[in-house]
């Protein structure tokens, strides 16, 4: 129930406190807490700019926090000294003789398919441009890139 989650997200304030916070009247948030009354979508924008996920709000269904839901989207953000490292590796191997040329489109997804590898295992500064070499002759190999 609604009121359930209110009165967590309230913690060891008072009610007449957490009321007045939320800019309602303590016997309207006491509704609010007792499930007489359900909230509106001004004090849920409230709550949500604080950090409180509206959807567990008014559902119960996934994480408290705002920032727990992000967390769990953490493996999917970039990491920037990790892909300067990709960008900069790719850019040193494709200078090499004997390697072929690719498109923009062809060197991004290079980069991203680098990243991957990088993120999933990493490896030795030292062993970088034979990550990027190899990944360059596989694609070259499946035609997986445009050259």
């Amino acid at each position: 129930m609604i009121g359930e989650r209110l009165a967590r997200v309230r913690g060891s304030r008072s009610r007449e406190e957490f009321a007045t916070w939320l800019g309602v009247h303590l016997n309207t948030y006491a509704r609010y807490e007792r499930g007489e009354r359900e909230i509106g979508a001004e004090l849920l924008a409230k709550l949500a700019s604080e950090g409180w996920n509206g959807h567990w709000l008014l559902t119960g269904e996934g994480p408290e926090r705002i920032d727990a839901a992000n967390d769990a989207s953490q493996a999917e953000r970039l990491d920037a000294d990790t892909l300067l490292a990709a960008i900069e590796t790719v850019d040193e191997a494709l200078a090499m003789p004997g390697v072929p040329a690719f498109t923009s489109r062809g060197r991004a997804e290079l980069v991203l398919a680098v990243y991957r590898r990088w993120i999933d295992t990493p490896s030795s500064p030292a062993r970088a441009v034979a990550v990027v070499l190899q990944t360059i002759r596989e694609a070259v190999k499946s035609g997986e890139f445009d050259e």
